[in-house]
């Protein structure tokens, strides 16, 4: 699996792309900006895109969506307990003083355990509310896209709209500190991880 990181749009959100080494196609994971830049470096790969999985539904994660949806080849995945917060992108949209974005269309929702299998790769969605009520992880050989749940030696906010400090450490701990220590963790802002480090030396989750 190859796995290529942009930093994108004005709160500087991980976006991914991702492939199998052999294939053509991929996905891209959290396209939160700077629309012509992820389409450049497609070209610049030569991959076809297949489908956009969401983490979450906060604008940082999907500003770029729209460059993406409405497209039939393309289809766009989120966890259904987000549907409330997709809808209200456009008032997050002007809260943050962004260009007013419509509420995506969602072409697949998913639930905890459902298997993606999508440009010849299978994801495991792990839904991990706490951050926000629909927000999920996507698991696939040994790495684990994880949003805004687990950070390098942090966590998510849970101040915002849907947020919830305890379920957000019942869902670290419970569904994803059970992973393999040396599953790679790619958040959504920073520098990748591994659930063996965030275990040992995370000090929200230390104790």
């Amino acid at each position: 699996m190859r796995v290529n990181r942009l930093v994108v749009g004005p709160f500087a959100a991980n976006c991914y792309i991702v492939n199998r080494e052999s294939s053509k196609q991929c996905v891209i994971i959290d396209p939160g900006g700077d629309a012509a830049r992820i389409k450049n470096t497609l070209a610049d790969l030569r991959l076809q895109a297949e489908a956009v999985l969401l983490t979450h539904g906060h604008i940082d994660h999907l500003f770029a969506l729209a460059a993406f949806s409405g497209n039939d080849a393309i289809t766009v995945i989120a966890h259904e307990d987000e549907k409330v917060i997709l809808a209200g992108v456009s008032l997050q949209s002007r809260m943050f003083g962004l260009e007013e974005m419509p509420a995506p269309e969602i072409s697949r929702w998913v639930h905890d355990n459902d298997m993606i299998q999508i440009a010849e790769m299978s994801f495991r969605v792990i839904h991990t509310p706490g951050h926000s009520p629909g927000g999920c992880c996507f698991f696939t050989d040994a790495a684990i896209f994880v949003g805004d749940t687990l950070f390098d030696s942090s966590i998510g906010r849970t101040d915002l709209p849907g947020g919830n400090y305890d379920h957000l450490i019942h869902s670290i701990r419970k569904k994803l500190f059970i992973l393999p220590d040396d599953t790679l963790v790619y958040p959504g802002h920073g520098e990748q991880t591994t659930i063996g480090r965030e275990k040992k030396f995370n000090p929200f989750l230390r104790g």
